[in-house]
């Protein structure tokens, strides 16, 4: 991005020690800090931000008190949490320490015959990405069923292919 648009400056600010986060390799994850800073961008590590300020507002103030006072267009990378208070109304063993529900490889609820859970709200560690639920589905719909008739859950989850492409300039950068 700094080589295509030499006029801007670009911080990236990231709440761990690395980018993106310990579901991707370390190798690959300091591979996409070596990239980034050969492009001149500049990354903040283990600082957070607790707003985002409104559309046309310049300037960031971190968690810690750390300010990026020319900060005229903040992108948000953190999606929303996941809304499982309703479920919880199951029992305080029904949530693990996230706030995400408890599933088998089946994708019922642990301890709770018959109640079923897919998506982002899943305690399975992996990326919440939309690509992920088509397969969540394929394997619980079934199970469902199987349920429904008094037979036994044979589907499994057992996870897929975390996928990221990452744009970086002219280069895009894939892992798979």
């Amino acid at each position: 991005m700094a080589a295509v648009k030499q006029n801007k400056k670009i911080t990236i600010v990231q709440a761990d020690e690395m980018l993106l986060n310990a579901t991707y390799p370390e190798k690959f994850r300091k591979d996409m800090e070596r990239r980034c800073k050969a492009r001149r961008i500049e990354l903040v590590f283990s600082e957070l931000t607790d707003y985002i300020p409104e559309y046309g507002t310049v300037g960031l103030t971190t968690r810690s008190g750390m300010s990026i006072p020319t900060a005229d267009l903040i992108v948000p990378t953190f999606g929303p949490r996941p809304n499982t208070a309703w479920i919880a109304s199951l029992g305080p063993d029904v949530l693990d320490e996230r706030r995400l529900v408890k599933v088998k490889p089946t994708f019922e609820v642990v301890g709770h015959p018959g109640v079923f859970a897919v998506g982002d709200i899943t305690d399975w560690n992996e990326q919440k990405q939309g690509m992920k639920y088509p397969v969540h589905a394929e394997i619980c719909s079934p199970n469902v069923f199987s349920f429904l008739e008094g037979r036994p859950q044979t589907r499994a989850y057992n996870g897929s292919t975390e996928i990221i492409l990452i744009p970086l300039g002219r280069v895009s950068v894939l892992l798979v």
